[in-house]
């Protein structure tokens, strides 16, 4: 064969290496793309899942009425602060009431349930936090990133309260935490 032919084959069949390469390439990163917002997506829907399933249960147990939601949700919302000696019972009063007549352990119940339910929601949120960091660190990564061709970060507002937030921030938490007396 002639070296010129050679040469001309080896350089086709390079390119035809470069191409196919290249092109892998782009549909790997662009599929790990692609996976990993779907992923944020279907998380943000297990994240409503979670606090809807919750909330579901408080109104089951606690007959909480759908017009006294709103109320209930600023309580939850406000948990560690209704816990506190100036807020001693406030976080159980709305379930009083609604129903008067409640049993003791119907409390206990909704406070395991509270405990539980606000563990799982947090899981969610730091399960979510984390596939976000993988979309980040696949869109941004500089090599990566010159094959995406979708290169929108997902956003995502973790779900907190005002004073965590501040605290955050601010980085000081003057926040105090006391245990009602059983005086």
């Amino acid at each position: 064969m002639n070296s010129k032919l050679i040469a001309l084959i080896s350089v086709g069949v390079l390119g035809l290496g470069g191409v196919f390469t290249v092109g892998s390439m782009y549909f790997g990163y662009n599929r790990a793309e692609v996976q990993a917002r779907n992923s944020c997506e279907a998380q943000i829907g297990n994240i409503e899942n979670v606090l809807d399933n919750m909330w579901k249960s408080f109104q089951e147990i606690g007959g909480i009425a759908d017009r006294e939601r709103e109320t209930a949700m600023e309580l939850f919302v406000e948990y560690a602060e209704a816990r506190t000696p100036e807020g001693a019972g406030k976080m159980m009063s709305w379930i009083t009431e609604q129903t008067p007549t409640i049993d003791a352990s119907i409390y206990k119940d909704l406070q395991a349930r509270l405990v539980a339910g606000r563990q799982e929601f947090r899981n969610s949120q730091t399960r979510m936090l984390e596939l976000v960091r993988v979309h980040e660190d696949i869109i941004e990564d500089p090599f990566k990133g010159f094959f995406i061709k979708n290169d929108a970060p997902f956003e995502f507002n973790v779900v907190s309260s005002a004073e965590t937030e501040q605290a955050v921030q601010s980085g000081r938490d003057e926040r105090v935490f006391e245990l009602p007396s059983r005086d």
